[in-house]
């Protein structure tokens, strides 16, 4: 497992070599999926993203944000 932290405004773009689930732990984030439209990330929701798929996070909200991924082999959690 990955855990990534965003302050108010910051962005981070990456892809993995492997399935993963992508899970908001706090704040306020939005994803966007294979240059598809941002969307809101609910919190504490697994987001499945396919392998070699770029995937952009952004914190749009007023304090730092939380997004934890957990690549293959999925964790029990």
């Amino acid at each position: 497992m990955a855990s990534i932290i965003l302050g108010p405004g910051e962005e981070f773009e990456h892809q993995h070599e492997s399935d993963s689930e992508t899970i908001l732990r706090r704040g306020s984030v939005k994803i966007s999926i294979g240059g598809k439209p941002e969307r809101d990330m609910p919190q504490n929701e697994s987001i499945r993203i396919p392998a070699k798929t770029p995937h952009r996070i952004r914190n749009d909200g007023p304090d730092y944000g939380i997004v934890d991924c957990y690549h293959e082999p999925l964790s029990h959690h």
